[in-house]
């Protein structure tokens, strides 16, 4: 064994020193040099972060709940109203995206303004380190509790402008139902999700998690969404032969927009073939102009598609790979259908989870709309989806799914993760609002 070693690690903007003296251990950081005064800035933020931490409380829970997307954002509300989270508190909320658009931005504040907010923090089109600078500027350190989805990046987040605080773990649909590897949950307070389809539960969990897990209320998330839904209509007839079939972008680096734009026109054309209206769904940051045709509407919402009541005037959701096709039966008791073959030889999770709990469009394609009533198609459509889903394992029990978690390789290093979120070339907005 070496008396003493010293081994330095090359970071995006700072180099991590690891040093071995006697098998003790002792790692520690300095910035580059052109991160030096926010290395001082920084420095000087986890001193007030330990101020705060040590100084005597009153009696207000100041809390921070990160979100991403509309999903995270009603699933944050619904997580408000279930665990009574308003007396005696400041709730602020911080929404982190680096693809989106206007209007998703738009929605995103009018949703969040439901609630009774101390801080309304946005970053859009921002890298980590703006969020970080952001963050050390303004000498935000009081919270006392965070929460936020079981997202790679958000633990990045929590983990360099929080370290060590205990949080909460929240949902944002079945595609992050998986224990991340290189991942610490040992700071994890509790996990708050739904029990999709009373099947999807934690890829990947050991028994510390299994006992931390709460239930998010289905009825707390359809009171928020009907909330949503009055002030986010949409116009669709009772009773016709709806497909609503959602988009999706390019955004997971799986396919080009091409490819997607391809498969998505081929379903739908099947799918009006075979004698149904499809009503087509943006993916909430698509930016893309579609034509409508007679039997090709947009609908035209930046909501989560589980908001809306849907069951008398749509028969079926359909998606490529849209984390909706698995949820919209739990929500609204419409059954979903993917496009597996197009999935089929994808390694990632969570497309594989969408692939596992979703059956193939194929299924919903071998039913002719043409000389069926709604009712009809709506009672074949339902008995042949719950059918297969009933013969599902439970997600923590695919072996399927489990063989693909093992074959997982090493996440990214620091420097690879760094490089894809702090490497954004257009400069976003952030901005801060006092109550």
């Amino acid at each position: 064994m070496k008396l003493f070693s010293i081994t330095k690690i090359k970071e995006n903007y700072y180099v991590k020193c690891q040093i071995n003296i006697l098998g003790i251990k002792v790692s520690y950081k300095y910035f580059n040099v052109e991160y030096r005064q926010f290395s001082k800035d920084y420095n000087n933020y986890l001193k007030n972060l330990k101020k705060y931490e040590k100084s005597v409380k009153d009696n207000i829970t100041r809390r921070l709940f990160i979100t991403s997307g509309n999903l995270s954002l009603i699933n944050t509300l619904a997580i408000i109203n279930q665990f009574n989270l308003k007396e005696n508190c400041e709730n602020s909320i911080f929404v982190w995206s680096h693809i989106s658009n206007p209007e998703f931005e738009a929605v995103n504040e009018k949703i969040s303004r439901m609630e009774k907010l101390k801080y309304y923090l946005t970053f859009f089109h921002c890298s980590l380190m703006d969020v970080y600078k952001y963050f050390i500027k303004n000498n935000l350190v009081e919270f006392d509790e965070i929460y936020f989805p079981n997202c790679k990046y958000m633990f990045e987040i929590v983990n360099f402008l929080f370290p060590n605080k205990k949080y909460y773990v929240i949902d944002e649909g079945v595609c992050v139902l998986v224990k991340h590897k290189g991942i610490d949950y040992s700071n994890a307070e509790k996990y708050i999700y739904a029990k999709y389809l009373n099947k999807i539960d934690i890829l990947g969990a050991d028994e510390d998690i299994k006992n931390k897990i709460i239930s998010l209320n289905k009825d707390e998330f359809l009171k928020i969404s009907k909330q949503c839904e009055k002030i986010y209509p949409v116009n669709i007839n009772q009773y016709e032969k709806n497909i609503v079939f959602c988009g999706t972008t390019a955004s997971l680096d799986y396919w080009t927009s091409e490819e997607i734009s391809n498969a998505q026109n081929e379903i739908i054309q099947k799918l009006i073939l075979k004698g149904y209206n499809v009503l087509f769904k943006p993916h909430p940051r698509d930016t893309f102009e579609y034509k409508e045709n007679d039997k090709f509407k947009i609908l035209n919402t930046k909501l989560p598609l589980e908001c809306y009541s849907l069951k008398d005037k749509c028969l079926a959701v359909v998606s490529l790979f849209s984390s909706a096709v698995c949820q919209m039966y739990y929500y609204q008791g419409i059954a979903g259908f993917c496009y597996s073959d197009f999935l089929k030889n994808n390694k990632d999770i969570g497309i594989n989870i969408i692939r596992e709990y979703s059956p193939s469009v194929d299924m919903l394609l071998s039913i002719d709309a043409n000389l069926k009533t709604f009712e009809e198609l709506q009672k074949e459509i339902q008995s042949k989806y719950e059918e297969w889903i009933n013969k599902k394992p439970l997600l923590s029990e695919n072996d399927l799914l489990a063989d693909l978690y093992n074959k997982i390789p090493p996440p990214d290093t620091e420097e690879e993760f760094c490089l894809k979120y702090n490497n954004i070339s257009e400069f976003g907005n952030a901005f801060f609002l006092l109550e």
